[in-house]
């Protein structure tokens, strides 16, 4: 479980990333 929820975090953490350059 913990495992999942760090990996959403990490993806939602990019999608953050990838908004911010385009």
């Amino acid at each position: 479980m913990s495992s999942v929820g760090r990996l959403l975090c990490f993806s939602r953490y990019l999608l953050f990333l990838c908004s911010l350059c385009s």
